[in-house]
Formats: C-alpha cells, structure tokens, sequence
C-alpha cells in the first residue's frame, strides 16, 4: 500500500527556484541544505503556511477576524495538505508553566473543544449531566413509563406570601392545582404550605405515549418556561420525581453547575488553575521518605531523623511518651506499623496545637511549628533538608480547578488527554468528530 503524500509543484517561494517535492505523511522528514537554499521557506512558507490556510478558511468569517492570517504560498500546485503546527528556532515566550501544548497552540483548541464538546459529569454522584430539551425530555418519559399517567409539574417561588394572595395570583394565571404530599389538590382546597417559599404547580397531566408527542413537547415548553428552566414528572408507577433542567443541573443531586468556558481548562489562567498550586501542578512540602530514611529502623531507634537533633530531641521524648500512653510498641520498625498508627505519629492527635504539653502534635505540626520561625537562618537551613517538589495534593498535578476535571471528552478529562503520549492520542476520538486521514 502507498504511503500518502503531500505534493508541491513549482515552489517560488523566496528563495525556492520552481522545486517540486514529494513529502510522505505519517513519516519524519528532515529538509537539509546549504544557508540560504530555501529550507525554512519550504518548511515554514509553504508546507505550513498552505495546510494553515486551508484549516483557517474552514471557520466562519466571524471566527476568522480572530486568527492569524497567512498570505497563500507561490507554487504551481499544492495537494494532499493536511492542518499542521510549526515550531521555530525563535525563542517564544516561556513561562514554568508551559508545556508542548502550549508553545504549539494545540492547548488553545483543546480548550475551545473541551467547552464545546465534552460532558460534565456530577461532582457527588459521578453521573453525566446534560441539558434537557423538550424533544430529550419525551424521549426519557417514553423510556421510563410509556402507556403511563404523568404529572407535568413546576416549582414557582412564592416566599411567605399569605395563601390567599398565591390562590389569586395562581388563579389569575390559569393554575388550578397543586401537589401537596404527592397528589394534585385543587387550588380552593389546598394549604399552599410553601416548602423553602417554593410551591409545586401542576400544569398538566399526560398519558405518556409516542402518538401524543406533539401536545406533551408543548406541554413541557410551557412547563419549562413557567419553572425558568426546570421541571419534574410524578409518572404513576415510579416512587421519585423525573427532574429535567434546560441548565446544566444535576437533577439527581440538585447542583447548578456553571458554563464551561476555554478558560476553565487553562492553567495559566486564574479562572482554570488550581489555586493551590497557581497551575503549576507541584507544590514544595514535608517530604515523609526524607523525613524517614530509613524505614527499617524504630521509632525508639530514631526513625524520624529531625527529631534527633540534641535541639528537638525533646519532641523525639514527646512521641515516646505518647507511644507508651496509647499502649503503641516504638521497637517496631516503621515499615511494618500499620497505616492507622503510622497516620497518628504523622498527623498527631485532635484538640487545642496550644495544648501541646499533653496531646501528641504530630510531626506535622512538628514542621509548622518550624514554619513559624522560618525568619531565623538554621530553621530554614533545616526545613529545605525535607522539602522537595510533590505532587499537588488538590489538584493531584493535573493542575486544574475540580470544576474543569469534571468535564470529560471521551471519557477523560483534559488533563489526561494533555498527558497522552501521541500514539495513544490519535486513537482518542469524542463522538461525532471525524478523524483526519493518516
């Protein structure tokens, strides 16, 4: 089988003089030459400056006026181009936060499809959230209790208005029932007791059925506009409420959730980083294996090396004594406690750090004790001995707010696609997007 290629006739490109090449596609191709023979010309003018060109024109004109635009390359004839990135010897502007993807622009449009494209899944149940629409919501009703009796409700805020003023107000408005412990009762039978100031009206009652689309999708605009954007469905046979919202809501948990922007997926932006890190995705902490060198030794035998310094060692006495009272063994060696114990000696026990005299601190608190006196030289000296650079531990290093990692393309987060090698990367595809030939 031919390997596909991109064709180029009659280059006059600078300093091209009418050349004609042949490049393969899904191959490395490295153009050598003299100074001066037209290798960037060819490279940067001409392969990328065509295969730019053609993948702008595919946006809208509006979109357009916001790229960079690349005039059309001096050749006879340029076939087989696919979009491309360029990177130059010129020196951009770098930062510790860049990546690949950022240099080249490609985290550009992976924010831009990431917002466009990708599903956000709940942050308490895990569940995909989507918009409801009128035609989506029939389709769920169908699917949950077709040839059923439902009723087509919306909550409508009312406060601590008096029920006679919210039986005129619903009257005038052409609502006649309520549901008040799971049934409809007519407005002049009601209590029009409001829950958190809210009540629940009920427009319509629908026999759920594929013939009656038209009047149920009608039915659920209305709803929809009445509840600003939320409704719910008593289906007979179904113990809870089918809840629907036009926004992005769960309506299993009841969590409003905000329009994903590119600027929610990008590190170097206050909106996207994760304020822990500020997007770096590492912080500089207490590193425990330098804290612990040597996790065959005991406690007793000075496992916890910063505590064995002559200043301190009344904090090595301290964890002894907290041993001996809790009825822990301290001639085990580390590496064998179990995770329970060794979590107690490293965070300490709970209640007042003043009350350090009596309560067991931690070597947690060992260190932000020394954190309070970085202003004298040897603290500092001995804090930089166990710090080194970790993974953020709110982010994880995706470097991130939680709000982006919520929202997935393909099953996985932004952060997952930005750390695929490029291999695994091509066989990535969200639904409905075409793949670029080989």
């Amino acid at each position: 089988m031919l390997r596909p290629s991109i064709v180029v006739e009659g280059a006059r490109q600078n300093n091209l003089k009418g050349i004609t090449v042949q490049v393969p596609v899904g191959a490395v191709t490295a153009v050598t030459g003299v100074a001066g023979a037209g290798k960037s010309s060819l490279a940067f003018e001409v392969l990328y400056a065509e295969g730019y060109r053609r993948y702008v024109e595919t946006f809208s004109p509006y979109a357009r006026q916001f790229l960079e635009r690349l005039d059309r390359p001096k050749a006879e004839r340029i076939e087989g181009v696919l979009p491309s990135i360029a990177i130059d010897q010129t020196a951009p502007v770098r930062t510790s936060r860049s990546t690949v993807g950022t240099m080249t622009s490609v985290a550009d449009y992976l924010r831009g499809l990431f917002a466009r494209s990708s599903t956000l899944h709940c942050r308490d149940c895990g569940g995909p959230v989507h918009r409801a629409s009128p035609s989506s919501i029939f389709e769920a009703l169908l699917a949950a209790g077709e040839g059923r009796q439902a009723l087509l409700c919306f909550r409508a805020r009312v406060g601590k208005a008096k029920p006679e003023a919210i039986r005129d107000l619903f009257a005038q408005s052409g609502f006649h029932r309520v549901l008040e412990e799971g049934k409809p009762v007519r407005l002049d039978e009601a209590a029009l007791e409001a829950v958190d100031g809210e009540l629940t009206v009920v427009l319509d009652r629908l026999s759920l059925a594929r013939g009656g689309r038209q009047r149920i999708v009608d039915s659920l605009e209305s709803a929809l506009r009445f509840g600003k954007g939320h409704v719910e469905l008593h289906v007979d046979g179904v113990e809870e409420p089918l809840k629907f919202s036009e926004q992005l809501r769960c309506a299993r948990c009841g969590i409003d959730y905000s329009e994903p922007i590119p600027a929610l997926f990008s590190f170097n932006n206050p909106v996207g980083a994760c304020e822990a890190c500020k997007g770096f995705g590492r912080t500089i902490d207490i590193d425990p294996d330098l804290v612990v060198p040597d996790a065959r030794m005991t406690v007793a035998e000075g496992c916890i090396k910063p505590l064995q310094s002559p200043s301190y060692y009344e904090c090595q006495e301290d964890l002894l004594r907290f041993l001996k009272r809790r009825g822990l063994r301290a001639n085990v060696p580390w590496r064998d406690l179990d995770e329970a114990t060794r979590r107690l000696i490293w965070r300490g026990e709970p209640g007042d750090p003043r009350d350090y005299q009596t309560r067991w601190y931690g070597v947690d608190g060992f260190f932000r004790w020394l954190e309070g006196r970085t202003y004298k030289m040897h603290v500092r000296i001995l804090l930089s001995r166990y710090r080194r650079y970790l993974p953020c531990r709110d982010c994880g290093g995706a470097r991130l707010k939680p709000e982006a990692l919520l929202f997935r393309l393909a099953g996985k987060t932004i952060a997952s696609v930005s750390a695929m090698v490029l291999p695994a990367g091509r066989k990535t595809r969200a639904p409905g997007l075409r793949r670029a030939p080989p």
